[in-house]
């Protein structure tokens, strides 16, 4: 061990400062990474961590990470400019979910199934609301494209189908 600082009576055991305007960081690397190296470190108030020399994820002093950007407009924003945006891989080999919670709603799933003990079923993708209808919502208008309610009904262009098929 080459650095070992220890002090029972405060948080603050070390403090990295530079007089450099910009941001202040602390590299790591090897003999076999000299040119792609990581980074650790502060851009005013925003953390940011660093792999080849290129900022890949930042924490803003409000809380917002981002992965790809430097500048999130939201609790966790990932950002990219090729073609894949981001993935999410499951540990096991039948499905891979992305749930998404809110306290007043409940929960919402986008789910990827790749096999499953009914064939018709294997890789499929399903949309699974807890409490209340799927919806299709281009432009941001609620109830001009498609919605299928739990009870089985589908709209389109209605969000209260009550019909099994009802076209507006």
């Amino acid at each position: 061990r080459k650095l070992d600082v220890y002090d029972s009576g405060s948080q603050i055991v070390a403090q990295f400062s530079s007089s450099n305007a910009s941001s202040v960081r602390i590299r790591f690397s090897d003999a076999n990474t000299a040119s792609e190296n990581v980074n650790i470190g502060a851009i005013g108030t925003r953390m940011a961590l660093w792999t080849n020399n290129t900022e890949r994820l930042s924490i803003l002093s409000g809380g917002n990470v981002g992965i790809g950007t430097t500048a999130p407009t939201a609790l966790f924003e990932v950002a990219s400019s090729g073609a894949t945006f981001a993935s999410i891989k499951a540990g096991s080999q039948t499905e891979a979910y992305l749930q998404l919670v809110t306290p007043s709603s409940g929960i919402g799933y986008i789910i990827k199934n790749a096999t499953t003990g009914n064939s018709a079923l294997n890789k499929s993708l399903y949309l699974w609301n807890g409490d209340g209808p799927i919806q299709f919502v281009p432009n941001g208008t609620i109830g001009n494209a498609v919605s299928i309610t739990t009870d089985g009904n589908l709209g389109i262009g209605t969000n209260a189908p009550s019909n099994k098929i009802q076209v507006v």
